[in-house]
């Protein structure tokens, strides 16, 4: 059984691997990339860390049934005029204004600034089901990985 999500595939949609798409990127990129995952929580938002598919993709996931899913090396994403950029614990996130007011859809959020290859970009989905207090707490019990990886990305 494969299950979806906006941008994701997840495999088995409960304690098997999830599946995780990684961007093409340079060896820099990759090697901070790695070294972010490497320093990433065994728990975020009371959900345990699960192995990603293939074993060597840029990305971890966290929890059961609807995992949170982080991938490292995205591309900047679309500029949202109405979007928010919220700081949290030294890392800012990027939110378009739609994800930010509607419950029943994931919150996909992207860090912001950031330069490839010291800084790649970073994406985190949290899905639905963990609204509306998921981001919140993913993005803090990430951000002390985030910052040490990528030293401070701020909103500005």
């Amino acid at each position: 059984m494969v299950c979806t999500a906006p941008g994701l595939l997840l495999a088995g949609c409960g304690t098997g691997a999830v599946e995780v798409s990684s961007p093409d990127v340079s060896d820099e990129v990759a090697s901070v990339c790695a070294s972010l995952l490497d320093g990433l929580p065994e728990d975020v938002n009371e959900g345990v860390r699960r192995e990603v598919t293939p074993a060597d993709a840029l990305g971890a996931a966290w929890g059961s049934e609807d995992p949170i899913v982080l991938v490292c090396g995205v591309p900047a994403p679309e500029v949202d005029p109405f979007g928010v950029c919220v700081e949290v614990g030294g890392v800012g996130w990027l939110s378009s204004e739609a994800a930010a007011g509607d419950q029943s859809v994931p919150v996909v959020l992207t860090t912001a600034g950031g330069e490839p290859p010291s800084q790649p970009r970073v994406q985190l989905t949290v899905p639905a089901s963990q609204r509306p207090e998921g981001p919140a707490a993913a993005m803090a019990e990430l951000a002390p990985a985030l910052k040490a990886a990528l030293g401070p990305v701020p909103c500005d």
